[in-house]
């Protein structure tokens, strides 16, 4: 680790503990704005990003667009000076922190679709800055934050610091993950894991269905028996 890279880590950690960190959340659906409220309610600055301006419209003017999350706490959040909804993506780069909830709908093989994760870091790329974490969040498989996030990071010139290790679930951190395994490598363990997820999936679906084999009816020769034994002895030797 660098001199560079040890004073940036400093610095996060400290933004950290003073509550400066400025956090940025990437959709603002049922996964993101829950984010944006939590971290708002702990005293961070939030900034959110969506590519839908009635989104951020109506959380600006305090307004929910999730049954579940009244509008008593995003008027309370949002009428803050420290939170903020907005289209504009070229202010990624004020973020200390980017996090990614965009949706993977599932494709017609069951798989995710990385349709917006793939937007989304293309937004990220030609906007990041040294020090930056990237977090995805969105749901999908093992290994796709190297495999769509850091080669379109890498492409750009940008590089991976190596802080610490990466984690599950995986992310992009500009400033603290580094990988050694080979790109081949990762796609076939993505591939072989997909595979695995798929068969698991079919063998569910084998044993949810009830069995049709007919239950072995219960011996009654042990209930014979101790009827028998409970009967009066009416041997010769018994009687008088």
């Amino acid at each position: 680790m660098t001199l560079t890279e040890t004073t940036q880590l400093e610095q996060f950690i400290e933004a950290v503990e003073t509550r400066t960190l400025r956090v940025g959340v990437i959709g603002l659906g049922y996964v993101g704005l829950p984010l944006v409220l939590l971290f708002e309610e702990q005293g961070f600055p939030v900034l959110g990003f969506d590519i839908d301006p009635e989104k951020t419209r109506a959380l600006n003017d305090g307004k929910t667009y999730i049954r579940h999350i009244g509008e008593e706490r995003i008027r309370k959040a949002f009428s803050s000076d420290k939170v903020e909804a907005t289209t504009d993506f070229d202010r990624l780069g004020e973020c200390d922190a980017l996090i990614i909830c965009v949706p993977t709908p599932l494709g017609p093989h069951r798989e995710p679709d990385l349709k917006y994760i793939r937007i989304t870091a293309e937004q990220i790329a030609t906007r990041l800055r040294a020090g930056q974490l990237v977090v995805l969040e969105s749901t999908t498989y093992p290994g796709t934050t190297r495999e769509e996030l850091l080669t379109r990071f890498e492409q750009t010139g940008a590089s991976a610091g190596r802080t610490s290790s990466s984690r599950s679930p995986p992310s992009a951190k500009t400033r603290a993950t580094s990988d050694s395994t080979p790109a081949r490598s990762r796609k076939s363990s993505a591939a072989s894991t997909r595979r695995r997820c798929a068969r698991r999936r079919r063998c569910t679906a084998r044993s949810s269905t009830p069995s049709s084999r007919s239950r072995r009816p219960r011996s009654r020769n042990r209930r014979s028996c101790s009827r028998t034994s409970s009967a009066p002895s009416t041997s010769p030797s018994s009687t008088r």
